[in-house]
């Protein structure tokens, strides 16, 4: 699935999809989805596809720990989607709406050690 996403396949995402939708639900070792694959390499017709079979357009954070490795990617509330960028339902918009945020909503986030 990533491979398909990343390479621009729409016919091999979409034969994915109809076999398991659960796919789009895959996240890889950085915590990335298909969706993110599609949307970081450009691919406007996996991106629309994704969406339209449910994927998750949340924003997500990580943290690197004490040993330099990043933790689990945590999902930002609902009430921030209007403040954080976000895909269009149809998957042909990305709107980013540039406000000042305190850094505390970040570490309230972040995992207590």
């Amino acid at each position: 699935m990533f491979d398909a996403a990343k390479g621009d396949d729409l016919a091999k995402v979409k034969a994915l999809v109809e076999r398991e939708v659960s796919l789009i639900t895959l996240k890889d070792a950085a915590g990335d989805t298909p969706l993110h694959q599609a949307a970081i390499t450009g691919s406007v017709s996996i991106t629309e596809l994704l969406v339209s079979k449910g994927a998750d357009r949340g924003l997500y954070i990580s943290f690197k720990g004490k040993d330099g490795q990043w933790g689990q990617s945590i999902k930002l509330p609902k009430s921030l989607m209007g403040v954080c960028p976000m895909v269009s339902p149809d998957g042909k918009f990305l709107f980013i709406d540039i406000r000042w945020v305190s850094s505390k909503l970040i570490e309230e986030l972040r995992p207590k050690e």
